[in-house]
């Protein structure tokens, strides 16, 4: 079986087991918990965009200019 036959896997979940653990010392001693937290969000989206990238389809740069040159026209 080709493995584009299989279906994707689920997304990341952004739950407190596949949070990454930070070092106190990789931060300034003012960081606050609100930075903390933007951090976290800021990986989550890139590990999300990363699975999408993997796992969902794409376009190629031609398939996008003709789907968008149908929006103008229409």
């Amino acid at each position: 079986m080709d493995s584009r036959d299989q279906p994707a896997p689920d997304p990341p979940m952004n739950s407190a087991h596949a949070r990454t653990h930070v070092v106190p010392d990789e931060f300034p001693d003012d960081t606050t918990a609100g930075d903390l937290e933007y951090q976290e969000y800021v990986r989550e989206q890139i590990r999300q965009g990363l699975w999408s990238l993997e796992n969902e389809p794409t376009f190629t740069q031609e398939e996008v200019e003709q789907l968008v040159a149908k929006w103008l026209t229409d």
